[in-house]
């Protein structure tokens, strides 16, 4: 089954975090312009500070830099 997913969810799968119960195997996840534009915008800006950007703070930054460039954030 595929699934839509928002900024949150989209966030824990590249940062290899997706929830165990979130699709079958070979399900895809797929989401909006919008949720995506949220997540681009907080991790390209580093004025802006929420939920996102604090999860992406706690983990190695070698791991929030591969997870910005696989968002295609990097301005």
């Amino acid at each position: 089954m595929d699934v839509v997913i928002d900024d949150h969810v989209l966030l824990d799968i590249l940062l290899n975090e997706e929830p165990p119960d979130l699709r079958r195997p070979g399900g895809q996840v797929f989401t909006t312009g919008l949720w995506y534009h949220r997540l681009c915008r907080e991790l390209g800006n580093h004025a802006v500070t929420g939920s996102l950007s604090r999860s992406l703070g706690r983990v190695d930054p070698m791991v929030a830099a591969s997870v910005i460039r696989a968002a295609t954030c990097a301005a």
